[in-house]
C-alpha cells in the first residue's frame, strides 16, 4: 500500500463504489456581456517547399504528444502587413473523444516550409470572455464498467479548459491514473468524539451504497484541477469563484499533484513477483500518514469492503499484521491537489480557519485511523526509516511495536524482529 499525498487504489474498487459525477476545482469560459473593438486581420498561407502527409486515423486510450516543431526562418513587415516563413518537422496530432476511446489523426511534416501573410483589414467587434474559476461538475460515469460489480476501468474525458477563453476554449484531456478522492467527511474539532456518520472517510469498514454518492469514492483528475487565485509567481486563496483573464496554476503542470504506485490487494506472491512489484515503486508527493493508515486498514480488515476475500475461515481467528513503514515526518502542502481536493478550496477535512493546522489535522486523523485499525484485531507495527520516530508514530504502534532504522541494515533487523514475533504468535495459537 504505497501512499504519499494520496493512494492509488482505484483499480481495486468495484465500479459501483465510485461516483457518476464529481466537482473539480476547474474553470469555465464565461461571457462578460461586454464587447471590444479590435483590428481585423486576414491571413494567407502559401506553400514554399518540403512535404506533409496525413497519418492513418486510429483509436487509442490517450492522445499522443505532438512531436512537430515550428521554426521561423524568415520575417518581414511593412505598413499594415507582416510576412514570415515557417519550417515544420515532426507529427502534429488531432484528437477527439469517441465511444471506443480517443480518435487520433494528424499530419506528418518533413522540412515543410510555408509563408504566412498577415494583413490588417479594418476592425471588428468581439464579445469578451473570461475564465471563471470554481467547482465544475464533470460526468465521470464512463469510467465505470457496465457491470457494477466489475473493477473500475477508468479512462479519459475531454473538457473545455484549455487555451484562450474567448470565445470558446479548446479541449484538454483528463485521464484517470488510479488515485482517488475520499468520500464525505467533515472538519473535526473534537477527536475524542468523532461522528462516523459524517466522517465516512474514517469508517474503515463502510461499504459504499451505489445510491448514496456521499459514501462513494471519486476519481482524481489531475489535469482539471486549478489552484484558484494562484499564479506561478504566487497569490492568495479565494474560496469564492473568481472571474479573470488570468491563467492560474494548473496542478498537473506545477508538480503539486502526484499519484503513487498502484496498491496491491492481499495475495500470495512469489519472490520474483514481489521483487518486480517493489522495484516498480516510485517515491513522489508529500507525506500524508492518515490516508496510508486508512487504506492499509481497509485492505486488511476482515469485515470491510474486501470481507469476501479477508474474512476468517471456518471461524478460525486469523493473525493480521499491518507494518507501517515511513521515511518522513508528516509533511502536507496546502497547494497540493490530493485525496481531499485542494485543501483551502475544497475545505472538506481542513480549512485555513480550522481548529488545527493542516499538519495537526493529518496527524490527529492518522491516530484515530490507527485506533480504528487495531479495533479490527490487527496488530500494528511502525518503522521509521531514516527519520526520527515521533510520539504520534510510537503511540500508534505501542511499546515493543515500533522501530527506528537509520540504514538498510537496521531496517532488515527490524523486519526480522517483526517476522519472529509473528511466527511466535502462530506457534502459540
Amino acid at each position: 500500500m504505497p501512499y504519499s499525498t494520496n493512494v492509488n487504489v482505484g483499480y481495486l474498487l468495484k465500479s459501483s463504489w465510485m461516483v457518476d459525477s464529481w466537482d473539480y476545482e476547474g474553470r469555465e469560459a464565461k461571457d462578460t456581456k461586454k464587447t471590444e473593438t479590435v483590428p481585423k486581420y486576414t491571413y494567407t498561407y502559401t506553400y514554399m517547399s518540403g512535404s506533409k502527409t496525413a497519418i492513418t486515423t486510429y483509436v487509442a486510450s490517450t492522445c499522443p504528444g505532438d512531436t512537430a516543431t515550428w521554426q521561423m526562418i524568415a520575417y518581414g513587415s511593412g505598413s499594415g502587413y507582416e510576412v514570415w516563413d515557417t519550417k515544420v518537422n515532426g507529427i502534429a496530432y488531432n484528437c477527439s473523444h469517441g465511444d471506443g476511446g480517443v480518435n487520433v489523426s494528424g499530419t506528418s511534416y518533413n522540412n515543410y516550409v510555408y509563408r504566412t501573410l498577415k494583413q490588417q483589414n479594418g476592425t471588428e467587434t468581439k464579445e469578451v470572455y473570461k475564465w471563471q474559476y470554481g467547482a465544475v461538475t464533470e460526468d465521470v460515469s464512463s469510467f465505470k464498467d457496465a457491470n457494477p460489480d466489475k473493477p473500475y476501468k477508468g479512462g479519459t474525458i475531454w473538457v473545455r479548459m484549455y487555451g484562450n477563453p474567448s470565445p470558446t476554449p479548446d479541449y484538454l484531456s483528463a485521464t484517470f491514473k488510479g488515485c482517488i478522492e475520499e468520500r464525505d467527511t467533515y472538519q473535526i474539532s473534537d477527536y475524542s468524539n468523532v461522528d462516523l456518520t459524517k466522517a465516512l472517510d474514517l469508517d474503515i469498514d463502510l461499504v459504499p451504497d451505489p445510491n448514496k454518492p456521499s459514501t462513494q469514492w471519486r476519481p482524481m483528475l489531475h489535469e482539471i484541477s486549478f489552484l484558484r487565485a494562484w499564479k506561478p509567481t504566487g497569490g492568495s486563496w479565494s474560496k469564492k469563484k473568481v472571474t479573470t483573464a488570468d491563467d492560474y496554476m494548473q496542478a498537473s503542470n506545477y508538480g503539486v499533484t502526484m499519484c503513487p504506485s498502484p496498491a496491491h490487494k492481499l495475495t500470495e506472491m512469489t519472490d520474483s513477483e514481489l521483487s518486480t512489484y517493489l522495484n516498480g515503486l516510485k517515491a513522489e508527493g508529500s507525506t500524508y500518514h492518515d490516508i496510508g493508515m486508512i487504506w492499509g486498514g481497509r485492505l486488511l480488515s476482515p469485515t470491510g469492503i474486501f470481507a469476501s476475500e479477508n474474512a476468517d475461515l471456518n471461524d478460525t481467528p486469523t493473525s493480521r499484521h499491518l507494518i507501517f513503514l515511513t521515511d518522513g515526518e508528516t509533511a502536507p502542502l496546502d497547494l497540493s491537489y490530493g485525496t481531499y481536493g485542494v485543501e483551502p478550496l475544497s475545505e472538506r477535512r481542513w480549512s485555513p480557519s480550522s481548529s488545527y493546522s493542516l499538519t495537526q489535522t493529518v496527524e490527529k486523523r492518522f491516530s484515530f485511523a490507527c485506533d480504528e485499525v487495531k479495533k479490527k484485531n490487527i496488530t500494528v507495527w511502525v518503522i521509521g526509516f531514516g527519520t526520527q520516530m515521533t510520539d504520534m508514530l510510537k503511540n500508534c504502534a505501542g511499546d515493543g511495536h515500533w522501530f527506528q532504522a537509520d540504514d538498510a541494515s537496521q531496517l532488515g533487523k527490524a523486519f526480522d524482529k517483526i517476522a519472529k514475533s509473528m511466527g511466535d504468535l502462530r506457534i502459540i495459537k
